[in-house]
């Protein structure tokens, strides 16, 4: 409890902050986090990692994500042949 008071004060937070935290919290209406959502989170915008040992089932697994979105394909592995580290292939 004295190193989080410490890290608090360190960063400028009021010295009441653990006392008031979950106050705060309990404040935080439906409508507070829809607004918050809408401001900042613009589905058009996200991106799909996949991550797979092997590329061809990292495609099986993408399958139809994304209707309409900029799919690529990601090789790592300089080993396996025709990929390249950074290696970008389009989604036909």
């Amino acid at each position: 409890m004295l190193a989080e008071r410490v890290r608090l004060e360190f960063y400028g937070y009021p010295a009441d902050y653990l006392e008031t935290y979950k106050a705060g919290l309990e404040k935080v209406t439906l409508a507070d986090l829809t607004a918050a959502a809408k401001k900042y989170i613009h589905p058009e915008k996200l991106a799909i990692l996949v991550v797979a040992m092997d590329p061809r089932s990292a495609r099986t697994g993408c399958a139809g994500a994304g209707s309409g979105a900029d799919n690529r394909h990601y090789h790592t592995d300089a080993g396996q042949a025709g990929s390249a580290p950074g290696h970008a292939e389009k989604k036909p």
